[in-house]
């Protein structure tokens, strides 16, 4: 292809240079090009200035200059050179390739011509073809009458009678100008657009870079003509950028510009905010060191004009109300006062735009911040007492004594002289690592280095029994086979309180038994696998919330709203239900297996009952709001840092902290804009839900079975009625509609009354499980219209929305939405629990295999710390970026699996510095 055009590209210039006649044209090809050819490279002599061509070997001579021609094997009398032989050669190409332009050779009429006919007209008539076409829009050229001309009447219709006030276009521009002969409204006053104040701005649209100072010089002349230092340094920056000097450029190029995708929902302009906070200049000033100018990054909020806004796509006045953001770099001794008053211009005013609000981004820095050093000095304190504990255990798991005629505890060596050497094996468990939870796993907060399973054929006798190289001791599986010494007459060495309490730190043991994937056979182990898939989808859900504030394609991002993929996401709330079931089931299996072994309850099971409960949830609670008041700021570190929300975020916890140590915040202060670590809410929840479960299990553990599903069955009617009623009263429409998610949060989504029904769907399948432990069978009609059923709940409870959010659906009304949010969440508990049904009595098949898959095990573990922190380290991602990214699903994967496996992370170092430590504690100082 390429030899090929470079002929055609050859032929055109030879056409273009010597130029086509009519006679020309209408030759046949071959001859034309052949004639050409010729023509050019005629034998002899060539008298065309600047090619000068060598003597060759032929017998031929040249006198071109220009051209220098090696010898070749051709005959000497040849009167052929060689690029006319080469041009000859492909003469045949070249006419097959220009016969389709240049026509038939028989033809008076070249194929060019042929296409150009219609558009040139007929050559014998005196009205070419183009000119046929435009004839009805001029009119009749012979009349004088301007009416009979389509085109003439149309621009008069425009301009109107010169004579009168009745000018349609000069109307509109007037608009744009201003009246200037009306007192108040000149064209620097007016109330209107102006349009002189807008072409102020064309020297630059159109490239003349240079007009910038002046421009700035003129709209912000009253602005700077005060003696503050923040008008002194404005001054000094646009005389610096008229002489353009480095930092004052540095200085503008670092402000926000005009982005693209607008209408995509883009309407924050970033600025460079590395590059303004790096700007240190220092200013001469006579009889004087000097005066210090510094960057600071200035973010206002303008108000969009109405006919902006409703550009915007409808989805977008659920993150608030629509507004520009203008990044400016700054002068650092201009304050929020200053640059609110210098930006009420005319020029804004004049495009119906005003200054909101004016945030400067400070660099975080801990000097004097009293809160975060002692934050970092109580971290410290864990951090140093597991290196302590850590390095104890290391020394004991190597440490000999020496003993004089003692019996050997351990592998024992004589020395000689009596003196016997005894090492003590790290394989001998202490007593503390031999203790287990009466409550075991429960909900989202997993134990970290629970070395229990839930079996569900455990015995009731109180005897351990063997199962899988493990034992299991009160019907509670102990994963850990170790309890089983090489030597039975063997005792476990006593140790001190002291020693016990640093062990519990070690970061060996826990690290162990947080990673120790091992089950007995017979548990619920389909549990890791659901509790890992239900975190990913909390985690997937806020990503995506949060991935909103930073994309610059938001409308495509609302356009997806409408895929049937999607709904997984819209859908995403369910996640939380799933955590709620959970905790039900094990609270009910749990308290009724421990109760059946002695067939009452007493006063020290209750206490124990809620003190593990409270002390399993609240130490690493505290301590991570501990760290979310005072540390997470320092995470932060960019443009995108909103202060004032930070601010107030932390300041709830500084004020409200307590409600979240009483598990009340979804009670008082229940607001997401007033309540310490919004997503805390669901912690509230579960502990209210953990201390009411008794009126219920205790009535099922004593065999009053009648009572105790009443009660279970009222706590479900009364979500679906409160969910219902508030729905309706509230008139939710929808996530979508401008302010509904706040009101939407603090009265249904955060409130007790609306979430127990799914909590209790979970203490009533316990109840089943532990009723009909060792019963294996399901009838097959059971199991089949059972699954069908769950199947319908959860496809439903899923994927319902998409007759709502796709493109051309059903807009759904209050009614739509009140009746979905009472009863989709029950339904998917309904399904989910007949999945952990079916997969416990054994019917699961491939799906109880991948939910019960042993590397679920340990990231089950760590589900407790990942909610916690999860958020935490999403907000420290998006609020430190520096530009928007153009999102696609391969972006959003990307993401989000770097955003899961640093949560994980996270909660790993917490479950090893805090969670499982705490846990250890509890075993050291109770007994069970």
């Amino acid at each position: 292809m390429v030899p090929n055009r470079l002929v055609i590209c050859l032929v055109v210039s030879l056409f273009v240079g010597f130029g086509l006649t009519k006679d020309s044209v209408t030759q046949d090809p071959s001859q034309l090009v052949n004639s050409t050819l010729q023509t050019q490279f005629s034998n002899g002599s060539s008298n065309t200035p600047g090619i000068t061509k060598q003597p060759n070997t032929g017998n031929g001579s040249s006198s071109t200059p220009g051209i220098t021609k090696q010898p070749t094997s051709s005959n000497g009398n040849s009167s052929q050179p060689g690029l006319l032989q080469l041009l000859q050669e492909l003469q045949p190409g070249i006419v097959q390739l220009l016969q389709p332009f240049l026509g038939n050779r028989n033809s008076s009429q070249p194929g060019i011509m042929q296409l150009l006919q219609p558009f040139l007209g007929n050559g014998n008539s005196s009205q070419p073809g183009i000119m046929q076409m435009i004839q009805p829009l001029l009119g009749n050229g012979n009349s004088s009458q301007p009416g009979n001309n389509p085109l003439i009447s149309l621009v008069s219709s425009l301009l109107g009678n010169g004579n009168s006030g009745n000018n349609p276009l000069m109307q509109m521009l007037q608009s744009l100008q201003g009246n200037s002969n009306q007192p108040g409204n000149s064209p620097m006053t007016g109330s209107g657009p102006n349009l002189q104040n807008l072409m102020q701005f064309l020297p630059i649209l159109q490239g003349n870079y240079s007009q910038i100072p002046t421009l700035l010089f003129s709209m912000l002349k009253d602005q700077i003509s005060g003696n503050s230092q923040c008008s002194q340094d404005v001054k000094a920056f646009l005389t610096g950028l008229q002489g353009f000097e480095m930092w004052a450029l540095q200085m503008f190029d670092s402000s926000g510009k005009l982005p693209k995708g607008i209408l995509q929902g883009t309407l924050t302009f970033l600025g460079s905010y590395d590059d303004c906070i790096k700007i240190n200049q220092v200013i001469a000033i006579p009889n004087s060191d000097g005066h210090q100018i510094q960057g600071a990054y200035a973010k206002i909020s303008l108000s969009l004009p109405k006919s902006i806004s409703a550009l915007m796509p409808p989805g977008l006045a659920a993150l608030g109300p629509s507004t520009l953001r203008w990044d400016l770099c700054m002068p650092k001794s201009c304050k929020k006062v200053n640059l609110t008053a210098a930006l009420n211009i005319e020029q804004l005013k004049a495009v119906g735009m005003a200054v909101t609000s004016v945030d400067f981004v400070e660099v975080p820095s801990m000097k004097g911040d009293a809160g975060a050093i002692v934050t970092v000095f109580v971290y410290s304190v864990f951090g140093l007492l597991c290196l302590l504990g850590t390095f104890l255990d290391m020394v004991r798991a190597r440490y000999t004594f020496h003993s004089k005629n003692k019996k050997s505890l351990g592998h024992t060596d004589n020395l000689g002289n009596g003196e016997v050497v005894t090492t003590i094996s790290d394989k001998i468990p202490l007593n503390e690592t031999n203790m287990v939870s009466v409550n075991g796993d429960v909900g989202i907060d997993n134990p970290a280095i629970s070395l229990t399973s839930i079996s569900v054929d455990s015995n009731h006798d109180g005897k351990p029994k063997k199962q899988n190289g493990g034992v299991k001791t009160n019907g509670v599986a102990l994963s850990n086979g170790n309890l089983k010494h090489s030597d039975a007459k063997q005792t476990t060495p006593e140790i001190g309180k002291c020693t016990q309490i640093l062990l519990t730190f070690s970061i060996i043991r826990n690290a162990k038994k947080i990673l120790d994937c091992s089950t007995p056979s017979g548990t619920l182990s389909c549990l890791h696998g659901i509790r890992v898939l239900s975190m990913t989808w909390v985690l997937l859900g806020h990503f995506i919330m949060q991935l909103l504030g930073v994309v610059e394609n938001k409308m495509d991002f609302f356009g997806r709203m409408g895929d049937f993929t999607f709904q997984i996401i819209t859908n995403g709330t369910l996640s939380v239900d799933s955590f709620f079931l959970l905790s039900g089931l094990l609270v009910a299996y749990l308290f009724l297996r421990e109760i059946s072994k002695t067939g009452k309850v007493t006063g020290k099971q209750m206490a124990l009952y809620y003190f593990h409960r409270y002390w399993r949830l609240t130490p690493l609670y505290m301590l991570v709001i501990l760290f979310y008041t005072h540390l997470t700021k320092y995470l932060m570190d960019g443009p995108q840092v909103a202060k004032a929300v930070g601010e107030a975020a932390t300041q709830n916890c500084k004020d409200y902290w307590w409600t979240n140590l009483l598990y009340i915040n979804n009670l008082y202060k229940a607001d997401s804009t007033e309540m310490c670590m919004a997503w805390s809410w669901y912690l509230a929840n579960d502990m209210q839900f953990y201390v009411i479960s008794p009126l219920a299990l205790i009535p099922l553990a004593l065999g009053y079975n009648v009572i105790g599903i009443l009660v279970l069955l009222g706590l479900v009617a009364s979500q679906i009625i409160s969910t219902g009623y508030i729905a309706w009263n509230i008139d939710f429409a929808g996530f979508l509609q401008q302010g509904a998610f706040g009101k939407f949060f603090e009265q249904v989504y955060v409130k007790p009354y609306s979430r127990v029904g799914v909590y209790a769907i979970g203490l009533i399948l316990g109840f089943i499980i532990h009723k009909t432990k060792g019963k294996k069978k399901i009838p097959k009609l059971i199991l089949v219209i059972g699954s069908i059923i769950a199947a319908v709940f959860g496809l439903l409870s899923t994927y319902l929305t998409y007759d709502n959010y796709k493109v051309n659906g059903h807009k759904w009304t209050n009614e739509y939405f009140m009746a979905q949010e009472s009863l989709y969440r029950p339904a998917w508990a309904i399904a989910v629990a007949w999945m952990i049904y079916v997969c416990v009595k054994g019917y699961g098949g491939i799906v109880n295999s991948f939910l019960s898959w042993s590397a679920w095990i340990p990231l089950s573990r760590l589900t407790y710390g990942a909610y916690l922190v999860h958020l935490i380290i999403l907000s420290a991602e998006t609020e430190s970026i520096r530009s928007f990214a153009y999102v696609d699903m391969y972006y959003m994967i990307n993401g989000f699996m770097g955003t899961f496996a640093l949560t994980f992370a996270v909660s790993f170092i917490l479950a090893l510095l805090i969670e499982a430590p705490c846990l250890g504690l509890e075993k050291v100082f109770i007994k069970k």
